[in-house]
């Protein structure tokens, strides 16, 4: 039995993807942990990706899972770099209070949309001259109401929720 050729490219490219990392590892070649200049590290055996980098030899250290992860613990544990730019405390409470008045700004605007989408929604709901409640026309018109007014009632709970957030 043959695999169709999409197939057996698949498997070819998914199987050859898996070989090189063992192989990387177990190559005789001493691995070494680069880190460049943006604090980004990588594990090579290779000379020349070690230019521009820190590298130091691993012994015996396995092989970071894939390139640019790492653990949760170190993620948290690591400092921003000494010419980060860092915001006081005044600037950072100024700017969540102007976060504070444009989300409740919006929310006003948003509860005032779902208002009329309501309103619009009764309205709509008496059938109009020539129709009856079970025309395709009313029908529709009725749906595209509700969705109107559901999209807005979503937008002000989202609002609500992120304001919620702040406190």
């Amino acid at each position: 039995m043959s695999l169709p050729r999409p197939i057996l490219f698949s498997l070819s490219i998914a199987l050859g993807a898996a070989v090189p990392v063992p192989a990387f590892a177990q190559a005789g070649a001493p691995i070494y942990m680069c880190v460049d200049e943006h604090g980004r590290r990588t594990a090579t055996n290779v000379r020349s990706e070690m230019k521009g980098k820190k590298c130091e030899r691993q012994v015996d250290a396995p092989l970071p899972a894939s390139p640019g992860t790492r653990p949760a613990a170190k993620r948290a544990a690591a400092s921003s770099p000494t010419d980060f730019p860092k915001v006081g405390a005044e600037a950072q409470k100024a700017r969540d209070d102007i976060r504070q008045k444009v989300l409740a700004e919006e929310l006003a605007n948003e509860q005032k949309l779902l208002d009329n989408a309501k309103q619009e929604l009764a309205d709509g709901k008496a059938p109009r001259n020539g129709e009856d409640r079970s025309s395709p026309k009313h029908l529709d018109r009725i749906s595209d109401l509700e969705k109107s007014m559901q999209r807005h009632q979503k937008n002000v709970e989202s609002l609500q929720r992120e304001i919620g957030n702040l406190k």
